[in-house]
């Protein structure tokens, strides 16, 4: 069975694989955008809330996209309250740090957006 705390309904939330888990991230209940990263542990089958992390994690959020990739979790986009949002962020499962992830000189990043797919091929 599944045990811990269980994510609730959430609609336009993102959902990864990474490592030996689950990452949920964000979504919209209640007239709200949610921030927060929930992981299910696919051994034990249990929920629990990934509070102790270092950096800054992500804004509220509903409408983005996640994507694994290695031992890190990219999240991109997606809106709240202040509209369309355009950031890129990564999330470094084992030390739980998240990092803002930015451009090099020159190159720019996508504009912002929602409802939106990522993959790594």
């Amino acid at each position: 069975g599944t045990g811990g705390c269980w994510p609730g309904w959430r609609t336009w939330a993102a959902m990864v694989g990474a490592v030996d888990s689950l990452f949920l991230f964000g979504g919209f209940a209640g007239g709200a955008f949610l921030g927060d990263l929930l992981r299910l542990d696919l051994a034990s089958m249990a929920w629990s809330n990934v509070t102790d992390v270092q950096g800054v994690p992500p804004a509220a959020r509903c409408s983005h996209g996640m994507v694994a990739l290695g031992a890190s979790i990219y999240l991109f986009g997606g809106q709240n309250a202040a509209g369309p949002l355009g950031d890129l962020l990564a999330f470094h499962v084992a030390t739980r740090t998240w990092a803002a992830v930015r451009p090099v000189a020159g190159s720019a990043p996508p504009g912002a957006r929602y409802s939106l797919g990522l993959a790594v091929l």
